[in-house]
């Protein structure tokens, strides 16, 4: 077997060699380069490089591998059974023959076709073997002539570069993960809802998460390195920011702000609920605030909507309970006026004309009128005022009032009128509109006082939606849709917040003379109606008044001319009166018997039936009080259909409306609200007796 010597170039020439193929090279490139010009330089078949994958080595992996003609694919081994094993162990080797027979475990050897193997291990800094230098050639190699310290010099340098790159890599990994972990921090605080900030002591952001740039209607990149001066629409706003941000960088001390407002370039105003403390960069010492503000803008709205609610469940209630209220003293008060003003009617019959009496009794007629005035504009408040529905026209109506409604305001005051033609009728009670605009119209003129001012009074159709209802007096379950709109507004004094609550309540008013009823009474037609009010009204600008009736597809009729009542004579019927209250069983008496009739009376129901099971071949018709003890109007009236084909006029102090829509399927042959006058009763007796032989009992 020949023998291969390395001596026909010096130490000198091979290092020189393998410096200047390797020395413009670094990492894996440097170990390519090594192993490659070392084997030429050293004429030798193979040359490679490895480190060590575990500790204590158990396995190897190749760094780089020149077989002669070029660079093998780098790959793992074991160590057990070959000659690396005693490299890493820590000492160099060198087998100048029969390598193969030497090591018969390992085939790599015999694929490689070796003969020969020299090999030196190299440590990094700490000492450690971490991979060893190895040469392997197809012949025997020469031990005296083969320098190791050429092995050796190249296996520090191996050494060096191989820990060189395994800083870098821990290094470059260690940038990587903490690229990473800012990648995923800044997802997470993107991903917040919140505004997540950090600001410098001169007021510049250097931390900003997504949500507190879109308050800005900027980017990050845009927002960073800037101030809030640069964004924000409000320096009133910059300057509280800047004030809080050096409070807490100065006092070393966190700030709860409960709430603060936020205005963008836009104008558009969050509110916030904000945290701040004091805060250190990691790359800087210079002192920071970090911020966090939650948007409460959403939740204050809400509170503001359910507070708005409340206000509207509370006025509900309130007008509910004034209008139960206010509808029951008005039908008691109705009972005793039918004893004033019925009395009244009958001493004047009774009187001659020279009678000094008379001008007494006729100031009691009059008071007492008075009174029922005031008690059916408490039972308009309380939605159960006398309404006669029909299909009218708003704008020809109030058009027609022209000279009422100038005659109602003082000469200082000047009257604007928008009345829009062509308006969709609407289903009302023609009398109770005209009280409506003549109630707004007088607030109005009261409004200015003395002073001189503008009354504006217009009438237009309107399409309303839910959000506009929302903002309504009584808009509870009213639909969406076609509305007809009655405007007053002044120039007048205006009302403060505490005053505008309190203008429907029934007797409320700032005016030394006033009654407090004209609003209350508009509320309650309005709510009989089934309309809505709006009111504005800002102190010393004036108030406007807006009635919405909803629009009907009805036709407006021309009304037929209604002929006066014959007068009728009793010719000694008899007429069964029913009331728990004995005034007014007199009173109606004492009319009834004037009148020619004769009357029979009982206190309730259940004696109103004694009575016409011994009388009923006697009794020609019913007046039936609505409201008894025992046996009401309406069990009353229903007993009487089922058994006796008698006309029933029933009674009541609140209107007819209200009666029929307490009424089951009985219904009356005619109804006189109280107070009622002499003439008003017998003429709706008349008109039942006349239509009397229409009603027969049920079968």
């Amino acid at each position: 077997m020949s023998e291969k010597s390395t001596q026909h170039s010096s130490t000198e020439d091979i290092f020189r060699e393998v410096v200047a193929g390797t020395a413009a090279t670094t990492g894996s490139e440097f170990f390519y380069s090594l192993v490659q010009h070392l084997a030429q330089a050293l004429d030798l078949r193979y040359c490679f490089l490895t480190e060590c994958l575990d500790s204590p080595p158990s396995k190897l992996s190749t760094l780089a591998f020149w077989n002669g003609s070029g660079f093998q694919d780098n790959f793992e081994y074991d160590l057990a059974g070959t000659p690396c094993a005693q490299v890493v162990a820590g000492k160099a080797c060198f087998y100048d023959q029969d390598i193969q027979s030497l090591f018969p475990d390992d085939q790599d050897l015999v694929d490689l076709e070796a003969q020969s193997y020299a090999a030196v291990p190299f440590q990094d800094s700490d000492g450690r073997v971490i991979g060893h230098l190895a040469v392997i050639d197809v012949e025997r190699l020469d031990e005296d002539s083969f320098d190791f310290s050429v092995l050796e010099l190249f296996a520090a340098r191996a050494g060096a570069e191989l820990e060189r790159q395994r800083v870098v890599f821990r290094l470059e990994a260690s940038e990587r993960t903490l690229l990473e972990s800012e990648a995923r921090l800044r997802e997470v605080i993107d991903l917040v809802p919140h505004f997540i900030f950090a600001k410098d002591r001169e007021g510049r952001f250097n931390l900003i998460n997504r949500a507190t740039a879109e308050a800005y209607n900027t980017t990050v990149e845009g927002l960073l390195g800037r101030t809030d001066a640069e964004f924000a629409s409000s320096a009133e706003e910059v300057r509280r920011f800047r004030s809080d941000d050096l409070e807490v960088i100065n006092s070393g001390r966190a700030k709860v702000i409960p709430e603060e407002q936020i205005t963008n370039s836009e104008g558009e105003v969050r509110y916030l609920q904000t945290t701040k403390i004091p805060f250190t960069r990691a790359d800087s010492e210079l002192p920071s605030v970090l911020g966090v503000s939650v948007d409460i803008t959403d939740l204050k709205r809400a509170a503001e909507e359910r507070r708005k609610l409340d206000t509207k469940m509370r006025q509900a209630q309130k007008l509910e309970s004034l209008g139960v209220l206010a509808g029951g003293i008005a039908h008691d008060f109705n009972n005793l006026l039918v004893g004033m003003l019925g009395n009244a009617t009958l001493a004047l019959a009774r009187l001659p004309e020279n009678a000094p009496a008379r001008l007494y009794i006729g100031g009691i007629k009059t008071a007492a009128q008075r009174a029922a005035d005031l008690s059916n504009q408490m039972l308009a408040y309380s939605g159960r005022g006398k309404f006669i529905v029909e299909p009218i026209d708003l704008g020809a109506l109030v058009n027609e009032m022209l000279n009422l409604l100038r005659a109602s305001v003082t000469k200082k005051a000047k009257l604007s009128l928008d009345l829009r033609s062509g308006l969709p009728a609407i289903e009302a009670d023609i009398t109770e509109v005209r009280q409506v605009v003549m109630n707004l119209l007088t607030n109005a003129a009261e409004a200015l006082g003395d002073d001189e001012g503008v009354i504006s009074v217009s009438t237009r159709a309107l399409d309303v939606d839910r959000s506009y209802l929302a903002k309504t007096y009584l808009e509870e379950g009213l639909p969406e849709g076609h509305y007809v709109l009655l405007e007053v507004s002044d120039t007048g004094c205006g009302m403060d917040e505490e005053t505008r609550e309190k203008i429907f309540d029934p007797f409320f008013t700032t005016k030394f003379s006033g009654r407090g009823l004209g609003l209350a009474a508009v509320l309650g037609i309005v709510r009989g109606h089934g309309g809505a009010l709006e009111v504005t009204s800002e102190e010393g600008r004036g108030s406007s008044f807006r009635v919405l009736f909803p629009a009907t597809t009805n036709t407006i009729e021309s009304q037929p001319t209604v002929l006066p009542s014959e007068e009728i004579g009793g010719n000694g019927r008899t007429i069964l009166v029913v009331d728990d209250d004995p005034v007014v069983v007199e009173v109606a008496q004492h009319i009834l018997v004037d009148s020619g009739f004769c009357v029979l009376t009982a206190v309730d129901g259940l004696t109103a039936l004694d009575r016409l099971e011994l009388h009923s071949h006697e009794i020609s018709a019913v007046l039936l009080d609505m409201t008894m003890p025992h046996l009401d109007g309406i069990q009353t009236l229903a007993a009487i259909r089922k058994r006796y084909a008698l006309p029933v006029v029933l009674t009541s102090g609140y209107s007819e409306q209200e009666v029929h829509r307490r009424l089951g399927g009985a219904m009356p042959n005619g109804f006189i609200q109280k107070p009622f006058a002499p003439k008003g009763l017998l003429d709706e007796l008349a008109k039942a007796l006349a239509n009397g032989q229409e009603t027969a009992p049920a079968s």
